[in-house]
């Protein structure tokens, strides 16, 4: 690790070898990490708000008589470290067994993937700091209409990961990524919008903040004036950003846990036809500059690309090691840890929908009498379950392939899983919004209410 040299490590691992021992520990997992967290955010002009922090912290998993014990740190001396390990072994005490809790074994795949190194050390404080007010001031210039922004932001995070077990594996890798965002509010004639934008990239260099701050700015101005339409089910195109709100609702049925607890509609569904045939999901955790991408998951299985759904058929579920022994299968790579506090759970790294071949053009030409839904309010409420949704949204109207007027005081309703299966268009226009991505999608018919 970039602050934890080999000494460090060998410290830390003779320091536990013995403390387990004593306790009479066999199979346990240390895991250990660091993160380097940087925000500027602008304001009016200024910067608003910096930040440079590092977090730190140790854990270990513990397995005694197939039970599970957990315990964390953010102290490395040694009397810490011995108390975490107490710690562990006490928790296996109050729990049951489960013979499918263990430590994973040495994967015989290789943890291939390598992050591009990254050049945020080459640029300095007031580079980053610019590259927040730039964000600002290209909004506020892009049209008079634009009277305030919000959000202006540049971060970044530089994130070490040291993981060793007593069954052999020995893993470490390092990953850093920048990331900035900007909402516009556009403001005539007593209307009010707001557009948002993001992007990041492994290197600074590559940041878009003409492109980010532009589009926030010319998607917030379309949309003043924006009115009601009466209720119809028509053709809609779901934007993008749209796609990836309801495939973030989708996921957790992809899960397996989920659908071995019975909270996935997708459950007996393995092989059968789900959605269109020009759907294919993915999830891939080795994805070449993907915002979750690493050389193995939470527990040192190596990630991998995972194809759940192959021209809408329903092909995988997701696995880590504890679900997949419930099945007698093997790991997808699926663990992750939403901190180091944390045990290891199942989650997504890269998911997204494959783009297609049409072209934003092509789609809106398929609007005879549609609408183009670039928002939706309230997709939280959505059940992921059942996939049934009712939820607010914001777009353009389209009259022979053109775009008429702005949208809004209208709801969409349906279930997701039949909307994935009315999709008879996707674009080529895949991004990702952090760990998911998507294209817009053009569907057959959607249930609008309006005034």
């Amino acid at each position: 690790m970039s602050d934890l040299n080999f000494e460090d490590q060998k410290k830390i691992t003779t320091c536990i070898s013995r403390a387990v021992e004593r306790l009479s520990l066999s199979q346990y997992e240390v895991y250990c990490f660091q993160a380097k967290h940087y925000t500027v955010e602008a304001k009016e002009g200024t910067v608003d708000f910096f930040q440079n922090a590092v977090e730190r912290g140790l854990a270990l998993r513990v397995i005694r008589g197939h039970k599970a014990g957990f315990s964390y740190t953010t102290d490395f001396h040694e009397p810490a470290i011995q108390q975490m390990v107490k710690s562990a072994w006490e928790g296996t005490q109050s729990m049951s067994e489960d013979p499918c809790r263990a430590l994973p074994d040495i994967s015989s795949e290789p943890a291939s993937y390598k992050s591009e190194k990254g050049d945020f050390d080459d640029f300095s404080d007031d580079d980053k700091m610019d590259m927040a007010l730039s964000l600002e001031d290209i909004a506020k210039s892009y049209d008079p209409r634009i009277k305030r922004v919000r959000k202006a932001t540049y971060k970044e995070r530089h994130v070490s990961v040291w993981l060793q077990s007593s069954n052999g594996i020995h893993r470490e890798a390092q990953k850093s990524i920048g990331e900035i965002g900007v909402m516009a509010l556009a403001e005539e004639n007593g209307s009010q919008e707001m557009s948002w934008d993001m992007d990041f990239d492994e290197k600074f260099s590559r940041l878009k903040p003409r492109e980010v701050a532009e589009k926030a700015a010319r998607d917030a101005v379309a949309l003043l004036g924006a009115r009601p339409i009466e209720s119809i089910q028509c053709p809609v195109v779901l934007d993008r950003e749209v796609v990836c709100s309801l495939l973030g609702v989708l996921s957790p049925s992809f899960l397996a846990d989920h659908v071995q607890k019975g909270k996935s509609f997708l459950a007996g569904k393995s092989g059968q036809q789900i959605y269109s045939p020009l759907i294919s999901i993915v999830d891939d955790g080795r994805l070449e500059g993907g915002y979750n991408s690493f050389p193995f998951d939470a527990e040192g299985r190596p990630h991998r690309k995972n194809v759940v759904v192959d021209k809408g058929f329903l092909r995988h579920f997701l696995y880590d090691c504890y679900s997949a022994a419930k099945e007698k299968k093997t790991s997808t790579g699926n663990a992750i840890r939403p901190s180091f506090k944390e045990m290891p759970q199942l989650g997504i790294t890269n998911f997204f929908i494959e783009p297609g071949t049409t072209s934003i053009s092509d789609l809106e030409q398929g609007l005879v009498r549609g609408l183009w839904i670039v928002d939706v309010i309230g997709i939280h409420t959505a059940n992921s379950i059942s996939g049934d949704f009712s939820v607010g949204a914001v777009g353009f109207w389209y009259e022979g392939g053109k775009r008429q007027f702005p949208v809004r005081g209208i709801a969409v309703s349906g279930n997701l899983h039949n909307l994935f299966k009315g999709v008879e268009a996707v674009g080529s226009d895949l991004k990702f919004y952090q760990g998911i991505g998507a294209p817009s999608l053009r569907l057959k018919a959607l249930d609008v209410g309006g005034c």
